[in-house]
């Protein structure tokens, strides 16, 4: 998606804002956040990050957001178009018009993002989190890390009006149509799929969870499921893979669940229909799920890294093709779905 076509999506959104701005009050605070550069030659690969936000996210962090970094040769236009930035993030959220724009910036930019341990990025700062994206010539696809004793949450965005005043059925009506323009905003741009990634950047199961979250209700990222579901890396636990037939078995549910963006599921040695054989001129373990289904997995382990892809005949929903083209799950993919992330060592 090019910059200009990303751009757009906002335009409408802030032409009602405007235009309901005497009628309601967007959560604001006296304390913006602090944007700080940190290393502008920080190593992507280590995990340092280049610029950091912390606090409330209010009006203007965009704009000091992209002042830091095209002063710093970090803006898009300004970079090897290979290299890329991280944002760490902590900051309880904010602004939701905010919020999302800086979101879009990241996205449009190729910028990744990362909370650290004992961080928390919720709200509107989640959003931003979302967004963190890796691009260069050959590749796209979302780059966002979350640190096993980090904190991320979500919920729907809200508007809070003046108790003293009084509203017409046209002010109802404004309000009603903000809210919806602000949503599809939200929902363009975070469906977007690249040429190299094919699932939107934000899946639609975390999605109905957090529009379905209030005001005084947060959504947080706990669980080994979530995580592989909504794709999103974890760092701060040993990456160590001490392969075993249950870790083999479960590493292929899980995935057959988070390929159709559903719950993974339980897997039981010996379960009925389940065969696990191991290919020894390749290597790779051969997971077998007979019956109605009729799935399977095929997984290597290298290193620290598991290789994984998927054919699901019920579904269609397959998943690369072993040896050739495959998917990078690490040592967390092998837990109980329900593990929680902070029990990761």
């Amino acid at each position: 998606m090019s910059g200009s076509a990303i751009s757009g999506v906002l335009v409408d959104c802030i032409k009602i804002l405007v235009v309901a701005a005497a009628l309601l009050l967007l959560p604001t605070s006296s304390f913006a956040a602090t944007i700080t550069l940190i290393n502008k030659d920080a190593a992507v690969t280590e995990g340092e990050c280049s610029i950091g936000l912390d606090g409330p996210i209010e009006k203007g962090d965009l704009d000091r957001l992209r002042h830091i970094a095209s002063s710093n040769g970090l803006q898009r236009e300004y970079r090897h178009e290979d290299r890329q930035y991280l944002l760490c993030l902590n900051s309880p959220g904010g602004s939701y018009i905010e919020g999302l724009q800086v979101a879009q910036y990241v996205l449009e930019n190729g910028v990744g993002t990362r909370i650290e341990e004992s961080a928390s990025c919720l709200s509107a700062c989640a959003l931003i989190f979302m967004a963190g994206t890796t691009r260069g010539s050959t590749w796209e696809y979302p780059y966002r890390f979350l640190h096993v004793q980090g904190r991320l949450g979500f919920h729907a965005p809200y508007l809070t009006l003046k108790e003293t005043d009084t509203y017409s059925a046209k002010d109802a009506e404004a309000i009603f149509d903000l809210s919806s323009r602000l949503m599809s905003g939200f929902i363009k741009i975070f469906s977007f799929q690249s040429g190299w990634y094919t699932d939107p950047w934000i899946r639609n199961s975390l999605i109905a969870e957090m529009f379905g979250k209030g005001r005084d209700e947060i959504l947080y990222v706990d669980t080994v499921d979530q995580v592989g579901r909504w794709q999103i890396t974890l760092f701060g636990k040993s990456n160590t893979i001490k392969p075993t037939l249950r870790g083999i078995g479960q590493v292929c549910y899980n995935f057959l669940g988070w390929a159709q963006d559903r719950p993974g599921s339980n897997y039981e040695p010996g379960a009925y229909g389940t065969t696990i054989t191991k290919d020894s001129k390749s290597g790779y373990y051969r997971v077998h799920i007979s019956g109605m289904e009729d799935a399977y997995c095929d997984v290597g382990i290298f290193g620290n890294h598991i290789r994984i892809c998927s054919v699901d005949n019920l579904s269609a929903s397959n998943r690369g093709q072993c040896p050739d083209r495959y998917w990078v799950l690490n040592s967390h993919d092998m837990e109980l779905p329900g593990t929680s992330i902070r029990s990761l060592k």
